[in-house]
């Protein structure tokens, strides 16, 4: 009878456990697994290399079964799925904190074409077939300087308007840059960022190959540190790392130095070197400090830097608990 007793006492433990998410392997603080199937609507078969756009977060691809599994915070999205093969469609999904849920997709083929001509021999008079439409797109461009100079070394940043990183380029020495495989139809920004000059920032929304330019009125100018009638702050030199979860140093991560007060107005973007930077920035001003790089979680938070005693350096570190945590890389089945 003893015996009976503990075992139903243990029951209603794990049955509590289990309802509140406490048990072994549910706890992810409110993320939820996505198992997503994309098959093809005639043969049922899974569809490989289809492109999966969650809102917010790098588009995945399914792998060779046509199967991906996302991680995301427990929340309502809508997915795109796009093939170059087949017409675009999306999905609503709803998930909730530590519940893996598994859903399917049918794409439909797009129309059959009639075959490209053979190609004749007076390239002038070939009529030229409208490619089908891709999953992904070409940005390209030039960026020059305030009086009409081309720019090298460039670094062109991609990412989504909360701050993900997509892709980066540099531009080369002609001040021409070219970003392959960016997503269609997803809200992005651009920004061309070199150190010595204020970061142009321009909106984007693909809907095919694409040139813009950072001229003219998007030149680079040299960057001063504050705007005009603003009045020009204290700055000091500021130090940092950045890291990945695992004690890695980021080469080649964007750290972003953006003023939080509405009066004041400091803005300052530059690249880690080896995993390290070096700057200058206003004092006694709340600032906020960001560092992203492609395929990592972006870390953002906000200090306020003080008079620093005489040969003091300040440090901002993005280690430790403010290290950038890698995205997981989803292997192709």
């Amino acid at each position: 009878m003893a015996c009976r007793k503990r075992y139903q006492r243990l029951l209603a433990s794990v049955s509590f456990l289990t309802l509140f998410g406490l048990g072994c392997g549910t706890s992810n603080g409110g993320r939820a697994d996505l198992d997503l199937q994309v098959l093809d609507a005639r043969s049922n078969q899974g569809v490989a290399e289809a492109l999966v756009i969650v809102p917010g977060q790098i588009p995945r691809r399914t792998g060779a079964t046509g199967q991906v599994r996302l991680n995301l915070k427990a929340d309502t999205y809508t997915l795109g799925i796009q093939h170059k093969d087949y017409q675009a469609t999306s999905l609503n999904v709803s998930l909730v904190p530590g519940v893996a849920i598994a859903k399917t997709i049918n794409l439909n083929p797009r129309p059959e074409r009639s075959p490209s001509p053979a190609p004749s021999p007076n390239p002038q008079t070939t009529a030229t077939p409208r490619a089908s439409a891709s999953p992904t797109a070409l940005l390209r461009g030039r960026v020059s300087d305030e009086t009409g100079s081309r720019l090298a070394n460039v670094t062109l940043y991609v990412e989504t308007p909360m701050g993900l990183a997509v892709a980066m380029a540099n531009s080369n020495k002609v001040g021409e840059y070219r970003i392959e495989g960016l997503p269609l139809q997803t809200p992005l920004k651009v920004s061309a960022i070199l150190e010595g000059c204020q970061t142009v920032s321009r909106a984007l929304n693909l809907k095919g190959n694409w040139q813009m330019d950072f001229s003219g009125v998007y030149a680079l100018r040299k960057n001063n540190g504050a705007t005009p009638g603003v009045g020009v702050p204290v700055l000091v030199k500021v130090s940092g790392r950045v890291e990945d979860t695992m004690g890695r140093a980021l080469p080649r991560a964007i750290v972003r130095i953006e003023s939080e007060g509405p009066q004041d107005s400091f803005k300052e973007a530059l690249l880690s070197k080896q995993g390290g930077y070096e700057t200058r920035v206003p004092v006694d001003m709340p600032l906020r400090f960001t560092a992203s790089k492609p395929n990592h979680r972006t870390i953002s938070f906000v200090e306020t830097i003080r008079r620093p005693e005489a040969g003091e350096i300040p440090r901002l570190d993005f280690t430790g608990i403010r290290a950038l945590d890698p995205l997981p890389i989803l292997e192709k089945e």
